[in-house]
């Protein structure tokens, strides 16, 4: 099974599945279905699909998101997609998060196909959210599973809670003016240093997470500044350097905890809003592109799980997860027990020349195994 495991996760590195290219992918996971129970169903987004594969109604579900994050060979040093073996460990885009997981589940399931077991294999994760999203409008079929796993990237940990998720993009307004003397303009990229004041604000102990101790975090995705020299199309001179921006633009994430979401949006706009103002600038748009609360699920929903991992000799361990999942949007909408469960560190996401350890791997599978064996006995 080892070969097979590594040749099929391999396989799935080497399809590019960044945002928007996720057909192959799909299409190879079908390709990889066929001749089995499961029946499959393509819910289209776009010009790509998720993947449902059921038999029967289902009473546990494995899922994962078939894209990956973009990367760049400068920063990995090597071709992305060309899967490479070193000291155990298996490179490539998207090895972490979350290819090795996928093949994991797949390897599961097609030697278990047992009635009650569900596949949702889901698009644009990374991005927009735009194959949860189809999932949850448009699947009408009764979803009460025991469980639902997900194959993020925990270390083989099970991530019953996580930090929500907020993603703003802000626009400001200021005066431009001769940079020989700034005074008489009011200089937009001053939105920077109010970003840097919410941060001081908000990642502290003062929205602190009781039992994870965890703080909220904000990161500046995307900042742009300059002078417009038509307002209504809003055309930034990148090039001129002998004024005053009048115009910033940011796309800002921020991982709430419980205590700032409760707080809203509303509250991010206004406390930036007040300084911007000090500063002779004008908030002139606030977009709030996600909106998602913090996740937990009690240890004891899980204890399919935990009996899982105990038959696979490891020692069960609850964790946090940095980032957020999709895990929340089945769990907001169906109120089933969810977790993420999955081979490869969690600090591997996202970052060049990521990986998954095999032994890793093979464990995971045998979980995954233990676990449709016990739900679906």
């Amino acid at each position: 099974m080892k070969n097979e495991l590594i040749e099929l996760a391999k396989d799935l590195i080497e399809i590019k599945s960044t945002e928007g290219r996720e057909k192959e992918i799909a299409d190879f996971i079908c390709k990889y279905l066929e001749g089995t129970e499961f029946k499959i169903e393509k819910q289209h987004v776009d010009n790509r699909y998720n993947i449902i594969a059921t038999i029967g109604e289902p009473k546990l579900v494995l899922t994962g998101h078939i894209d990956t994050v973009s990367g760049t060979e400068k920063e990995w040093g090597r071709e992305l997609v060309k899967p490479k073996i070193l000291k155990n460990k298996l490179y490539g885009l998207g090895a972490a998060d979350m290819k090795g997981g996928l093949a994991a589940m797949l390897i599961a399931a097609k030697k278990h196909q047992n009635k009650g077991l569900m596949l949702f294999f889901d698009v644009d994760e990374e991005y927009n959210f735009a194959g949860m999203n189809r999932f949850l409008k448009d699947y009408k079929k009764p979803f009460n599973p025991e469980l639902v796993v997900f194959a993020e990237p925990t270390d083989l940990k099970i991530i019953n809670a996580h930090r929500g998720l907020y993603e703003f993009h802000i626009e400001v307004e200021g005066k431009s003016a001769h940079a020989g003397c700034p005074q008489k303009g009011k200089d937009a990229s001053r939105l920077y240093e109010a970003l840097r004041e919410l941060e001081n604000k908000i990642c502290s102990k003062q929205f602190q997470n009781k039992n994870s101790g965890e703080i909220p975090s904000l990161n500046i995705g995307n900042f742009v500044t300059g002078t417009y020299n038509e307002k209504e199309e809003f055309k930034i001179n990148m090039s001129s350097v002998n004024k005053v921006p009048n115009y910033a633009k940011v796309k800002l994430d921020i991982r709430p905890t419980e205590k700032l979401f409760e707080l809203g949006p509303d509250w991010i706009k206004n406390f930036l809003k007040n300084i911007l103002n000090s500063y002779g600038l004008t908030m002139t748009s606030f977009e709030v592109r996600h909106s998602q609360g913090t996740l937990y699920v009690p240890k004891e929903d899980l204890k399919p799980l935990v009996k899982a991992i105990e038959k696979s000799e490891m020692k069960p361990e609850f964790a946090s997860l940095t980032g957020f999942s999709e895990a929340k949007y089945l769990y907001d909408k169906f109120k089933v027990p969810v977790a993420n469960f999955g081979p490869a560190p969690m600090d591997m996401s996202h970052k060049p020349n990521e990986y998954v350890d095999l032994d890793s791997l093979m464990k995971c599978v045998e979980v995954y195994e233990h676990l449709i064996e016990d739900v679906l006995e």
